[in-house]
């Protein structure tokens, strides 16, 4: 029985993941600690993550454009990179119509492991740097 959504986690994880994405690009982890508990189906859980990212990144464009970080040198990169995003989207989608839900969910949990640990070791040897 899958836990419901509460909405005082939700805004926490929610404003942590705002934070962490416009500062480091980082703030699926904390969406998904407050996603992946309440068991959702995998096809209405990626569409959520899918939708946080989509929403995180246009809010970053003005700041981004503010400072200058969108250049023509960067558009040309991104449209190269274009057809391999959409090839990348067309892989997704076949890979998760044939996974079953248990194996997805076991998938994303191990994954998480992993970001966490290297999020973690990357800001350790940063700290350490000094």
């Amino acid at each position: 029985h899958a836990p419901k959504p509460n909405v005082a986690t939700g805004v926490i994880f929610g404003v942590i993941g705002g934070v962490t994405t416009m500062l480091a690009n980082a703030g699926g982890p904390a969406w998904q600690i407050h996603l992946l508990p309440q068991k959702l189906d995998k096809l209405p859980y990626i569409g959520t993550i899918a939708i946080l990212f989509a929403a995180s990144n246009l809010v970053k464009i003005p700041g981004f454009a503010t400072l200058g970080f969108i250049t023509g040198e960067n558009m040309l990169v991104g449209a190269a990179l274009v057809p391999i995003a959409i090839a990348s989207n067309y892989a997704g989608i076949w890979l998760v119509r044939r996974t079953s839900n248990e194996m997805f969910f076991r998938i994303a949990y191990v994954l998480m492991f992993f970001i966490a640990a290297e999020l973690t070791r990357s800001s350790i040897l940063e700290l350490w740097k000094g």
